[in-house]
């Protein structure tokens, strides 16, 4: 075997081993966006349950306000009334 040869074999054995590392590394790249991934899916489904309950929130705050529109009203009408 001559020194090309060992080179070759050398540089094959080289190149095997990066090949090797870049899948392992592409393998990595993917668990890791798929992780990501999944905890935007999450903040994301907390962010809609804040969301709906903040809209239940200022539905109830709105049923409020027309109740004392409403009451505040019905004072005005009994006090025009009663003059």
């Amino acid at each position: 075997m001559t020194s090309k040869d060992l080179l070759d074999f050398f540089l094959s054995v080289v190149i095997v081993g990066l090949g090797i590392q870049c899948l392992a590394l592409n393998q990595e790249i993917k668990d890791t966006a798929a992780t990501y991934e999944n905890r935007l899916e999450i903040q994301q489904s907390k962010y809609e349950d804040e969301i709906i309950d903040l809209k239940q929130k200022l539905y109830g705050k709105s049923f409020e306000l027309d109740m004392a529109t409403n009451h505040i009203e019905l004072l005005n009408a009994e006090n025009g009334a009663s003059e």
